[in-house]
């Protein structure tokens, strides 16, 4: 977690290497205006999401270390336990997440009547299924800008002949 007065211990521990480093002394916090503050501010927000991608990738790592555990301990176990037990008493992950995606389908299962019967889903009707699809339309002109002036000289410069001197 960072402190929340991040951009002023950062700058008044930058004031103070400047001091040190050259002499020189700057404004204190307190007297900057908002402009300078709000300087400040994005100079340290790269700092922060420096920090908040760390503190991401600390969280992944544990999660997927404590998942490397747990499928070990669950392979231990089911081995022990035999293949005949359902999978929503399995420890391993794996298990655990085909035992929740379940648990969170049969609702939907459940309150969406059947129109179509499973024979209905398999066979596919003998005639071409129309789709109402119309031709894409491409605006060349965006897609091929204008050439600047700059790649007109450019193109100029390497096309052209140089210059010869006369033989008199």
């Amino acid at each position: 977690m960072l402190p929340p007065n991040l951009t002023r211990h950062f700058y008044e521990t930058r004031r103070t290497f400047l001091k040190n480093a050259t002499g020189q002394e700057s404004t204190p916090w307190f007297q900057l205006s908002a402009m300078e503050r709000s300087v400040a501010e994005s100079e340290v927000e790269i700092f922060r999401q420096a920090i908040r991608a760390a503190e991401e990738e600390q969280d992944l790592l544990a999660s997927l270390d404590k998942t490397a555990e747990a499928s070990r301990a669950g392979t231990e176990s089911t081995a022990d336990a035999g293949a005949d037990s359902p999978p929503e008493n399995c420890g391993c992950p794996g298990c655990s997440a085909v035992a929740a995606l379940l648990a969170l389908l049969e609702p939907l299962d459940a309150s969406t009547p059947s129109v179509m019967g499973l024979a209905d889903v398999t066979n596919f009707p003998s005639m071409p299924l129309s789709f109402d699809a119309r031709p894409i339309s491409v605006d060349l002109s965006k897609l091929f800008p204008r050439r600047s002036p700059f790649d007109v000289y450019r193109a100029e410069f390497w096309t052209r002949k140089p210059p010869t001197a006369d033989k008199a």
